[in-house]
This record gives structure tokens, sequence and C-alpha cells, in this order.
């Protein structure tokens, strides 16, 4: 009888130690998890790492090889986006619009912050992309825009963190500043010209250094014609250089531009490295003649 009133308290002890040392590790694991926010493509990742550094987890909805275009995030995505302490948006996406619904209803709480508030917006090429195009992230002077959206929410969501957040912004900027200065002093010789590219990515980047960008894709099915037409503007322009994105440049449209004469450059602006992918267009760019008038 002994036996069994002894076994049964060493059972109890065993039992309460047991879940002591497992409160003990969950409470460790929920200390050691970072805080949370998610963005939508690469390039805000990029500007959102520069400021957080190792103090906010950051996690993106796509990867650089998607297409914003046809991306429809699964239900682990959304679960991702509903857990975290704020979700930064393009807010020009299509994607991003389509989602904004489900979420609000899901997590009214969730903060959902525009990061594109304050640019001077470009009418949108394609009547399907709505009235602005929705590519602002490819331009230096836009990103300084986006950066300074993210730092002012972050400071409100984590002020323990102000004088962190505030020293690697302003590096942050810093770096920006430095890069379309440098920008601006190649494209001088190139004020004027033009590039020439498949889908019209990169107005906002033709905008800031006054160069004209030429778009062979009319938004319908090419036609040798049709292209014919745009190519005869493009040797007129004297643009000399096309760039092409792997997301949504198809095999059509390499097949239409095999016995183009230009330098043919695959850009990714949606790239983690977006600064460097700038880089390769003002290079590709400020090494062209400068336009001659037809």
């Amino acid at each position: 009888m002994k036996f069994n009133v002894f076994r049964n308290i060493a059972i109890l002890l065993f039992v309460a130690l047991a879940a002591m040392v497992t409160g003990m590790c969950s409470c460790r694991r929920a200390s050691a998890e970072k805080p949370s926010v998610v963005v939508s493509i690469p390039p805000q990742r990029y500007l959102m790492e520069a400021i957080v550094g190792n103090k906010v987890q950051v996690s993106c909805l796509l990867s650089d090889d998607s297409n914003p275009e046809t991306y429809e995030p699964d239900m682990q995505v959304m679960l991702s986006v509903e857990r975290s302490d704020a979700y930064f948006i393009v807010g020009t996406i299509g994607y991003e619009l389509a989602i904004m619904p489900k979420l609000q209803s899901n997590n009214p709480d969730l903060p959902i912050i525009n990061t594109s508030e304050g640019i001077r917006f470009l009418d949108s090429h394609d009547a399907d992309e709505g009235n602005v195009d929705p590519h602002v992230w490819v331009s230096v002077r836009n990103t300084k825009i986006i950066a300074k959206n993210m730092y002012a929410h972050l400071v409100k969501l984590y002020p323990k963190w102000q004088k962190y957040f505030t020293k690697r912004y302003q590096a942050l900027q810093k770096s920006l500043d430095e890069m379309d200065r440098n920008f601006t002093t190649r494209l001088q010789q190139a004020q004027h010209s033009s590039f020439l590219v498949w889908h019209p990515t990169f107005s906002y980047f033709a905008r800031d250094y006054q160069l004209k960008q030429i778009s062979l894709d009319d938004g319908k099915e090419p036609t040798v014609t049709a292209l014919r037409n745009r190519l005869d503007l493009a040797r007129k322009s004297g643009a000399e250089v096309l760039f092409l994105q792997p997301q949504i440049d198809g095999r059509q449209a390499a097949t239409l531009l095999r016995d183009l004469n230009v330098q043919k450059i695959t850009i990714n602006p949606l790239s983690m490295k977006w600064n460097e992918e700038l880089t390769k267009m003002v290079d590709a760019i400020a090494s062209q003649p400068v336009a001659k008038k037809p």
C-alpha cells in the first residue's frame, strides 16, 4: 500500500516537473522569436531589412522570379500575413488589392501600410493594371519615399528601437542619394536618348533621368507588322539597347526580337538586388552615343 502511495507521489512530481520544464522552454522560445512584418516584393524587403537590421524578421510574399500580375497567395501565405505585426504593401499591385478584403475581414486589427503614399504617380500603360503605373519601385527617388514611409511606421510599431532604426534609415537614405547622384551624372550624356523594352516597366526610371522608354508590346497579341512599326520608331530614336524581363517576356517575344540588331539585356525589376539591376541599366544606357534627332 505504502509502495503505491510513494509511486503515485513520484508520478505526480515527475508530471509537475515535466510541465515546469516544458513551460520554461515555451517561454524561452516565445521570448526568442523576433517580431515580424510582411512586404509584397523583394525590393521592399531590401529597403525594410536595411532599416530594421536584426531586430525584426521580414517576410516577402513574392520571390524574385514571380510575376506579380499572375501571383495568387495560398492559404499558408495569408496566415503568415495575418500573424505578422504589420503588412507593408506597395499599394499599386493588383494582387494586393485582391487579398485586402479577406485580410481585413480575418484580422481587422492588422496594420496595413501603403508605402507608396506621397509618390507622384504616372498614368498606367495598361488599363488592366488600374489608373496608375504600378512599378513605382523601379526608381531610386521613389524608393526614398517608400523607405521614408516604412521608417515612419516602424518607429510607431517598435518605439524601443527608434534610435537603432533612425541610424540605419539615415544610412540608407544617404546611400540612395549617392546612387541617384551617380545615375544623374552618368546619364547626362544620354539625357534625351531612348531605350527599348518589351513591357513598359521602367517609366519612373525614365522620368527621373529624362529618358524615353519605347515599348514593343502594345498590350495585344504582337504581330510582325506592329513590331516593325515600333522598331522603325526605335531606330529613329537612336535606341541601341533592349531590356527584357524574365517574368513576363515570353518565347514569342524572344522569337520576334531574335533578329533585332540591338544590345539585349535581361533586367529583373523584382530582384532583391534591385539596385544592381538599375545599375546595369545605367551602364548600358550611358554607353550609348547621344541620340541624334531624326
